[in-house]
């Protein structure tokens, strides 16, 4: 994990933005129990992501989203 994770004073807010949009579908693949419907909660409330022309995050983007729909479904 330490290896995915750039140092603070380095790292570009798109190395940031990219890690974690590609931690996220991690994450919600190790939600189980009563967390899961807590978690629902949360997503339900968010915003959709932002996609802007030229978006260099856009497949990040788009991966997160389709993990957040399949977690959904559960």
């Amino acid at each position: 994990m330490r290896t995915l994770i750039p140092p603070a004073n380095l790292a570009t807010y798109y190395e940031i933005g990219r890690l974690a949009f590609n931690l996220l579908p991690i994450l919600l693949s190790r939600v189980h129990g009563p967390a899961v419907s807590k978690v629902h909660d949360i997503l339900l409330g968010l915003p959709t992501f932002a996609l802007i022309q030229d978006d260099p995050l856009d497949s990040a983007k788009v991966n997160a989203t389709q993990a957040i729909e399949e977690f959904l479904k559960v």
